[in-house]
């Protein structure tokens, strides 16, 4: 170890061993400053739930009711991963809208989620589409995608490249390579 050198010899050196007790100090005594851990230790193992149902509201009406057979809640990101998933839209005066899917991504401060495998949708008034990935917006309210969806309607079916579903008009729109054919049911 050095000394610092220079000026009056006693004073570098008083100077040197108080900054060297200071350091031991701060270092050594219980209670003393506590030296913050880095990031990645701050984090919380994530939390893992099953048969998880969680209510999204908008003011004081219940916007959806998640159920899942499991969730994974990842605090720090503001993230909960669900398994087996069902999502249901409820409006007194159209009906209710649900959705399932194999696994969902359910981010905590928008509310906002990603359903993937196997989706499956079907309102109350008995149209059903089908996707493999599927989005809810929920500051405009409204569930869509971009890959390849098929919706069917009584006697009708529909397939396309993507879909924008309006929740609360029930209304949806294909964005392209539409096809329709009458079934006969």
């Amino acid at each position: 170890m050095t000394r610092p050198s220079g000026g009056a010899r006693g004073a570098p050196r008083r100077q040197w061993v108080g900054g060297a007790l200071v350091a031991c100090l701060v270092a050594c005594v219980p209670g003393g400053p506590e030296l913050e851990p880095p990031a990645t230790e701050r984090l919380l193992a994530p939390t893992v739930l099953r048969g998880v149902v969680v209510d999204g509201y908008r003011a004081a009406e219940r916007e959806f009711q998640v159920r899942a057979a499991r969730a994974e809640v990842e605090t720090a990101h503001k993230v909960v991963r669900l398994r087996d998933v069902r999502i249901a839209f409820e409006e007194a005066s159209r009906g209710s809208v649900e959705v399932r899917a194999e696994r969902a991504r359910l981010q905590l401060d928008r509310d906002d989620f990603v359903l993937r495998g196997d989706v499956v949708g079907q309102t109350g008034e008995g149209e059903r589409f089908t996707t493999d990935e599927l989005h809810y917006d929920a500051a405009r309210h409204r569930l869509w995608t971009d890959r390849p969806v098929r919706v069917e309607r009584s006697n009708l079916v529909l397939t396309g490249t993507g879909m924008e579903f309006d929740v609360a008009a029930r209304r949806i729109r294909f964005s392209g390579h539409v096809e329709a054919r009458i079934v006969e049911r």
